[in-house]
């Protein structure tokens, strides 16, 4: 089983940061093999969407064998980066799409930070009936994309 480090999920949470802000700098995971690798291009991170899928089948297999509390570790980190920086992630979109308020923005950057359930969605639950006891453990069945159009 792969362990974080304090240090790894910090590195994480600064990597999601510099993605969605635009900044370019830093190693993201190599859609082939893992590895690190610079990627960045353009406004994106991958050429294409096969190249992305491949990086994130990768990416969700390794979080799959992470533990609830590395999980939960990680998710903290993102959240408290996400609030941190909040108010510069408004006013990067806001001037990048021309589109919406800074202020709405920003709340909207704290509501998702502090909102947007993490690992408390997959403790198992059971439930009885007439036909006895069932048990729900949820459980990654994969990687779904989509591209949509976004405006923050």
């Amino acid at each position: 089983m792969s362990t974080l480090t304090d240090t790894q999920i910090d590195y994480i949470a600064e990597r999601v940061f510099h993605i969605i802000s635009g900044k370019k700098s830093s190693a993201v995971l190599s859609p082939t093999n893992g590895s690190a690798a610079h990627l960045l291009v353009g406004q994106g991170i991958f050429n294409t969407i096969d190249e992305a899928v491949r990086a994130t089948t990768i990416a969700q297999k390794q979080l799959d064998s992470m533990t609830l509390r590395k999980r939960d570790e990680m998710i903290a980190s993102i959240r408290a980066m996400m609030l941190e920086h909040a108010d510069e992630l408004a006013s990067d979109a806001a001037a990048e799409t021309g589109l919406g308020r800074v202020e709405d923005k920003v709340a909207k950057n704290k509501l998702v930070s502090e909102k947007t359930p993490g690992t408390e969605d997959l403790y198992p639950t059971a439930r009885t009936g007439d036909h006895g006891l069932s048990l729900f453990e949820p459980a990654p069945y994969g990687v779904i994309s989509a591209i949509t159009p976004i405006t923050n």
